[in-house]
């Protein structure tokens, strides 16, 4: 154990002081094979209580350099409460995957979000499970932020294998630096994700719970399958030094947003992956919005041998200013021998491909194979980037060039209730009002609608220092709601809608922000749904 680590580790058990106390334990509450190391439970009894009181056992052992078996037998267990431990060494969870133990939260669970909650561990494997949580995504697609699986915070070499997880309304799985870390920055190391099929969850996440602590660092995500997504398999870290992640050979069948969704990572290899019937973007990759202090990310990324159907749009690599202004100029992308088909995307200005809102230096896009793409528009790059190798890529049978494009924002939200159809409001000719901090108001706000639950805003940005643009709505044009705010210097947002209001009119304005403070209002853009 290195000393960074053994640092956390340490901190972690005095905080938590879960080996200090360990109740005294009957002979029948669990079963020890101390020959073997084997310690094992059944679904009999109040196996809650017993199976934290093994683990309680192994979290105290002496021979924390010898692996331990932790079996879990066949059958159902209902949890009333979270398994939890700090400091965990060489410990393999496990299961027969042909005959589970299955591992549910029960009516009555209660005490944490997560049904195993481990964190300041190493060497730990899980492997042949069933774990269900309690969210159905009957009524609608929205997260439901307490209903999360296994836990691993702080940890090291982690071995996730052979799981089945089932109807979690957050993160079925997540690894990342846990916040109750005192080493700040990434200090999650070496997770291996292997065989798992995850089904009905919002989403995987490497997201920490607070600004100071990153993600993870050298993660394999491999020959997974990952069907009805409602959120993404989420790659996030709001610090720097998350890095080495290789996703290879899985299959995403299904996603109400993105596929992948990838923020502030370096080194990463995003290979043979299958993503199909994704309603975004099948590979989203962009600068993570909660980085409040921005640094350099987004270098060498491979994205090479994917296949990708039936998507709403392909691959987005953009390297957005962060809240502070700060540019990220990422370096050696490449894009290669990808097959996108049916993209359905219809705005005319969104490629199926696109490095957009950023300098990237070093661009090979390269053997890359698109056909069915219903805007035409197959691969752009924004200005500035350099230097380009393009060559090989065909769309519809055709050699392809590469298409420069500007600056904007193609973002996502939620609709106001939602959809409109079009009456461009007049822009105001009169000039921007500025705000007692010196913000100028944007102004020209225009909104157009595709009839296809897009509305296409257009706005010139004459503030010079701002930290960000906020887009607001109202059905009745005196009480606006913020919809999304976007980053500086943007000029361009498109909201995606759910479906047709009954309402007859919808309004948009626009304005600057410049940390706490924000310019008077744009000019209101008029849409008629009728």
């Amino acid at each position: 154990m290195n000393l960074r680590f053994k640092k956390a580790w340490a901190s972690g058990l005095i905080s938590t002081g879960l080996l200090i106390f360990l109740p005294c334990v009957p002979v029948w509450a669990y079963q020890i094979d101390k020959n073997k190391r084997i310690i094992a439970v059944s679904p009999t009894g109040d196996y809650s209580t017993d199976a934290q009181k093994a683990l309680a056992y192994l979290l105290q052992r002496p021979d924390k350099d010898t692996r331990w078996t932790f079996q879990f037998n066949p059958g159902k267990y209902y949890l009333s409460k979270p398994l939890y431990g700090v400091g965990l060494k060489n410990v393999q969870f496990s299961s027969n995957p042909d005959n589970p133990a299955i591992l549910i939260k029960a009516d009555n669970f209660s005490q944490s979000e997560y049904l195993i909650y481990l964190r300041m561990s190493e060497k730990i494997g899980v492997r042949g499970f069933q774990f269900y949580g309690r969210t159905s995504f009957k009524d609608n697609n929205n997260p439901v932020w307490p209903d999360q699986g296994l836990f691993f915070g702080s940890c090291r070499n982690v071995n996730i294998e052979r799981n089945q997880f089932y109807n979690f309304g957050n993160a079925a799985l997540r690894v990342t630096t846990s916040e109750s870390d005192p080493v700040q920055g990434v200090n999650s190391f070496d997770t291996t994700v292997t065989g798992n099929t995850f089904n009905n969850i919002y989403q995987i996440s490497t997201t920490s719970n607070d600004e100071i602590h990153g993600a993870t660092a050298r993660y394999w995500l491999k020959n997974n399958t990952i069907v009805n997504l409602r959120g993404s398999v989420k790659f996030a870290s709001r610090t720097p030094g998350a890095k080495d992640v290789y996703i290879v050979d899985n299959s995403i069948n299904g996603s109400e947003h993105y596929g992948l969704e990838i923020d502030n990572f370096d080194n990463m290899e995003i290979r043979g992956n299958t993503l199909q019937n994704i309603k975004g973007i099948a590979i989203n990759i962009y600068t993570n919005p909660r980085v409040r202090k921005g640094f350099n990310w987004g270098n060498n990324f491979t994205i090479a041998d994917n296949k990708m159907h039936n998507v709403r749009r392909g691959i987005r690599f953009s390297p957005d200013p962060s809240a502070d202004g700060y540019k990220p100029v990422p370096k050696n992308l490449q894009i290669i021998n990808n097959t996108l088909t049916q993209i359905t995307e219809s705005d005319p200005h969104v490629p199926a491909i696109a490095v957009s809102n950023g300098v990237v230096n070093g661009i090979k896009i390269t053997d890359n194979k698109l056909s069915s793409v219903k805007n035409k528009k197959f691969i752009g790059i924004s200005k500035g980037s350099s230097p380009i190798t393009q060559i090989n890529n065909t769309g519809e049978g055709k050699a392809l060039e590469t298409q420069s494009i500007g600056g904007g924002s193609v973002a996502s939200s939620p609709s106001p209730s939602p959809s409109p159809s079009p009456s461009p409001a007049k822009p105001s000719a009169s000039s921007p009002a500025t705000s007692s901090n010196g913000l100028k108001a944007p102004s020209q706000l225009t909104a157009k609608y595709d009839g296809k639950l897009t509305v296409r805003l257009n706005w010139n940005d004459n503030a010079a220092d701002e930290t960000g643009l906020e887009v607001w709505g109202s059905f009745d044009s005196k009480k606006f709601d913020k919809i999304a705010q976007v980053y500086p210097d943007t000029k361009v947002f498109t909201h995606r809608l759910k479906q047709v209001p009954s309402q007859p009119s919808y309004y948009y304005q626009v304005r600057a922000i410049k940390n706490s403070t924000a310019s008077p209002m744009s000019n209101v853009a008029k849409i008629n749904f009728k």
